[in-house]
């Protein structure tokens, strides 16, 4: 599949940085480098139940499952936090066996919910889900419950603080040896997975993570466990927001701002701008030849050199083999070489087709043979036609229409060409 360097590292730099940003941030007001006011640390404490009924309810409306089933565990987690264990270290079972249990549960918890598909909740995975949150927690009140014998209690106690390390590992934080060993696995896991799925969703649930980490180290100070509780849960936030964004104003399989953005751009226009419309050449022809999957390959080609136009063009997605170049403070005279760079890096770009019959892996017992069948190379090339406000008429629409016709006469003048 041909992809962009460039545009799939700007995806990933992009949502990475909410979560980077706001993890920082709260770690860095949790390590008393940042000051927080006395109003501002009265309120904290209750934000992370604002943000979780925030949270499910973004949720539900946008069908996130992963996100509702997030936010549920760590809303629960704040009520913990700030009922059970104000001050530490303390006594009794709610200490010996609940936290324990809360540090070793959440990171295998969340990192099991990255996997969630949305499937529904009225469903029996969504049964399925409910029950592994809730059963739990459960579980716990009834380990801590008082009808339970002291001498159980103790043993599990023992059981949730093992430590199959030296204490060097855990002498700096409350957390069990297992919890940190889990947290620092799953964080880690979770940053791989990042890398091969940069979507916002995918880096809000990393930051998720390393937040709730942080939020369970700080037991027993009600005001920064609320707050790195709270930015676990604005991740979350941010990412159904970031996705709802991208749905509406991104092209899916380019990567290019889609024909809603383009359409809001036009509205910010001055009087002074260019626009160009570019069409694939004989790409229906091409699709028929060699199939839709080459033909998404070319889209996403020609993408990632329209992504990389110069002077100060904006790519969009226009539609099926169509895209836009919006050029703002540029006339059409300013922008004819920029278009005619860009024609020619189409023309030039190739690349090769695999073989039909040959295997996706090679069988072991074959051996290599010395001759190769040399494989196809294709490439396409694109009409470009270019209008801006003339005679005082500077509305998009009708500049589109003349952009329009003027790509019209660059394929009746032979294709591969840039007309004005």
């Amino acid at each position: 599949m041909v992809g962009s360097p460039m545009l799939g590292f700007r995806k990933s730099i992009t949502a990475l940085l909410a979560p980077g940003l706001l993890v920082a941030l709260s770690l860095m007001i949790a390590g008393g480098h940042v000051s927080l006011s006395v109003s501002l640390q009265d309120i904290l404490p209750q934000i992370p139940y604002f943000l979780t009924i925030l949270a499910l309810v973004l949720g539900l409306w946008f069908k996130r499952e992963r996100v509702i089933f997030s936010a549920l565990p760590l809303g629960l987690a704040n009520v913990a936090m700030l009922n059970a264990w104000p001050h530490v270290p303390a006594s009794g079972p709610m200490w010996q066996i609940a936290y324990p249990a809360l540090c070793l549960f959440l990171p295998v918890y969340l990192l099991s919910v990255a996997f969630f598909k949305d499937r529904g909740l009225l469903s029996f995975s969504g049964l399925v889900r409910v029950l592994w949150l809730f059963l739990p927690f459960a579980a716990v009140l009834v380990a801590v419950d008082n009808a339970v014998s002291s001498d159980a209690q103790a043993r599990m106690a023992a059981a949730l603080h093992f430590r199959p390390f030296s204490t060097d590992l855990d002498f700096w934080s409350h957390l069990p040896q297992p919890a940190i060993l889990l947290f620092g696995g799953a964080t880690l896991f979770l940053c791989g997975r990042f890398l091969f799925y940069p979507t916002p969703t995918e880096g809000a649930m990393l930051g998720t993570m390393a937040s709730a980490w942080a939020a369970l180290h700080h037991v027993g100070d009600g005001v920064m466990s609320s707050l790195l509780l709270s930015t676990a849960l604005l991740l979350l936030i941010v990412a159904v927001v970031q996705d709802a964004y991208h749905m509406a104003f991104l092209d899916e399989l380019t990567g290019l701002p889609a024909r809603r953005a383009m359409n809001t751009e036009l509205g910010r226009l001055g009087k002074r701008f260019s626009v160009a419309m570019v069409d694939v050449d004989h790409f229906k022809k091409f699709n028929d030849t060699y199939g839709h999957d080459v033909g998404d390959q070319v889209l996403q080609m020609v993408a990632m050199n329209l992504a990389r136009v110069t002077g100060g063009g904006r790519a969009f997605r226009y539609g099926g083999e169509e895209f836009a170049v919006l050029f703002p403070g540029k006339d059409v005279e300013g922008v004819g070489a920029h278009l005619e760079t860009l024609r020619g890096s189409i023309a030039t770009s190739t690349f090769t087709l695999r073989d039909k019959e040959r295997p996706e892996k090679m069988p072991k017992d074959q051996k290599k043979t010395g001759t190769a069948k040399k494989s196809d190379t294709v490439s396409v090339t694109v009409s470009i036609g270019v209008a801006g406000p003339s005679d005082g008429a500077d509305d998009p629409d009708e500049v589109l229409k003349a952009a329009d016709k003027a790509l019209y006469k660059a394929k009746k003048a032979g294709r591969n060409r840039v007309s004005a």
